[in-house]
C-alpha cells in the first residue's frame, strides 16, 4: 500500500514537472514574437497616433523593396476613431527607422475585414476563406486573403481603401510538388 502511494506521488510530480517545462518552452519560443508585437504597438502609439490598441497582426510577404515584415495595429486615435497603423520591421526584427515605415488609415476610410469577407463570399460563393489579415503588398495597404476555391489554395490581395483586387490569385503548390492550375 505504501509503495503504491509513493508511485502515485512520483507520477503526479512528474506530470507537474512536464507541465512546467512545457510552459517554459512555449514562453521561450514566443519571446521574440511577443517582443516584436510590443515594439509594433509602441511604434504605432508614438508615430501612428494610437492611444490604445485592440488587435495586432503580423504580415510577411516577400522581402523585396516594397514587401517585407509588417505588424499592423488596430486601435483608437485621440479622436476615439478606429485606426489601422502599418509598422514595417527591418531584417533585425526591429521597427524600421526609414522614412515611410509607418503608415496609417482610418478604418472608416477603408474596408473592414468583415466587408472583405462579405465581398469575397458574394463574388466567389464556393470559396472557403481560411484567413484575412491586413498587410502591405507592393507598397499598397491591403487585405491579404488566403482561401480555397475550385483551383485550390491561393492568396489574393484587396486594397484596404476600396476593396478592389490588387493581385492574385497566387496558387500554392499541391501536395505532390506541382503548382495547381
Amino acid at each position: 500500500m505504501r509503495n503504491r502511494k509513493q508511485w502515485i506521488w512520483i507520477g503526479m510530480m512528474a506530470v507537474i514537472l512536464l507541465l512546467v517545462l512545457f510552459y517554459w518552452y512555449i514562453t521561450y519560443v514566443m519571446k521574440d514574437q511577443n517582443r516584436e508585437e510590443k515594439a509594433a504597438i509602441l511604434t504605432a502609439q508614438q508615430q501612428g497616433g494610437l492611444i490604445s490598441s485592440e488587435q495586432t497582426w503580423k504580415s510577411v510577404w516577400g522581402m523585396n523593396k516594397d514587401n517585407a515584415i509588417y505588424w499592423v495595429v488596430k486601435g483608437k486615435n485621440a479622436q476615439n476613431q478606429d485606426q489601422m497603423v502599418w509598422v514595417r520591421f527591418d531584417a533585425n526584427h526591429e521597427p524600421s527607422t526609414k522614412p515611410g515605415s509607418v503608415s496609417t488609415a482610418l478604418l472608416q476610410n477603408g474596408r473592414s475585414e468583415e466587408q472583405i469577407r462579405s465581398q469575397l463570399t458574394a463574388s466567389m460563393p464556393q470559396a472557403d476563406i481560411q484567413r484575412v489579415l491586413p498587410g502591405i503588398y507592393n507598397g499598397i495597404q491591403v487585405w491579404q486573403v488566403f482561401c480555397k476555391d475550385q483551383t485550390g489554395y491561393n492568396y489574393r490581395f484587396y486594397k484596404f481603401s476600396d476593396g478592389k483586387l490588387v493581385d492574385g490569385p497566387f496558387a500554392l503548390p499541391d501536395s505532390f510538388g506541382t503548382e495547381q492550375q
